[in-house]
Protein backbone atom coordinates (compact mmCIF):
# COMPACT_ATOMS: atom_id res chain seq x y z
CA UNK A 1 0.00 0.00 0.00
CA UNK A 2 1.42 3.47 -1.24
CA UNK A 3 1.55 6.09 1.91
CA UNK A 4 -0.34 9.10 0.66
CA UNK A 5 2.74 11.31 0.97
CA UNK A 6 4.26 8.94 -1.74
CA UNK A 7 2.07 10.44 -4.40
CA UNK A 8 3.43 12.59 -6.46
CA UNK A 9 3.28 16.29 -5.68
CA UNK A 10 0.67 17.46 -8.58
CA UNK A 11 -1.87 14.32 -6.96
CA UNK A 12 -1.53 15.78 -3.79
CA UNK A 13 -2.44 19.31 -5.07
CA UNK A 14 -5.15 17.97 -7.29
CA UNK A 15 -6.81 16.83 -4.10
CA UNK A 16 -6.22 19.65 -2.05
CA UNK A 17 -8.19 21.67 -4.66
CA UNK A 18 -11.69 19.57 -3.81
CA UNK A 19 -10.98 20.11 0.55
CA UNK A 20 -12.46 23.36 0.72
CA UNK A 21 -10.23 26.71 1.97
CA UNK A 22 -10.99 26.95 5.56
CA UNK A 23 -10.25 23.23 6.32
CA UNK A 24 -6.98 23.58 3.87
CA UNK A 25 -5.57 26.46 6.04
CA UNK A 26 -6.71 25.25 9.25
CA UNK A 27 -6.12 21.69 8.84
CA UNK A 28 -4.22 20.14 6.27
CA UNK A 29 -1.93 22.68 6.15
CA UNK A 30 -0.65 21.36 10.00
CA UNK A 31 -0.35 17.58 8.93
CA UNK A 32 3.58 17.88 7.34
CA UNK A 33 5.82 20.21 6.14
CA UNK A 34 5.20 18.99 2.61
CA UNK A 35 1.62 19.29 2.58
CA UNK A 36 2.03 22.64 4.11
CA UNK A 37 4.71 24.10 1.17
CA UNK A 38 2.20 22.47 -1.58
CA UNK A 39 -0.70 24.29 0.01
CA UNK A 40 1.26 27.58 0.09
CA UNK A 41 1.86 27.24 -3.47
CA UNK A 42 0.17 30.15 -5.24
CA UNK A 43 -1.08 28.30 -8.38
CA UNK A 44 -2.81 25.88 -6.14
CA UNK A 45 -5.37 29.10 -5.03
CA UNK A 46 -5.03 30.30 -8.35
CA UNK A 47 -7.03 27.01 -9.80
CA UNK A 48 -8.86 26.86 -6.34
CA UNK A 49 -10.14 30.20 -7.19
CA UNK A 50 -11.14 29.67 -10.71
CA UNK A 51 -12.70 26.11 -9.39
CA UNK A 52 -14.85 27.87 -7.47
CA UNK A 53 -15.88 30.59 -9.38
CA UNK A 54 -14.20 33.36 -7.60
CA UNK A 55 -12.59 34.58 -10.97
CA UNK A 56 -12.61 34.03 -14.44
CA UNK A 57 -9.61 32.38 -16.55
CA UNK A 58 -9.10 35.81 -17.77
CA UNK A 59 -8.75 37.84 -14.46
CA UNK A 60 -5.92 35.35 -13.33
CA UNK A 61 -3.04 36.69 -14.81
CA UNK A 62 -0.21 37.79 -12.44
CA UNK A 63 -0.28 41.83 -12.44
CA UNK A 64 2.75 43.42 -13.66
Amino acid sequence: MVHINELPENILLELFIHIPAPQLLRNCRLVCRLWRDLIDVVSLWKRKSLREGFFTKDRCEPVE
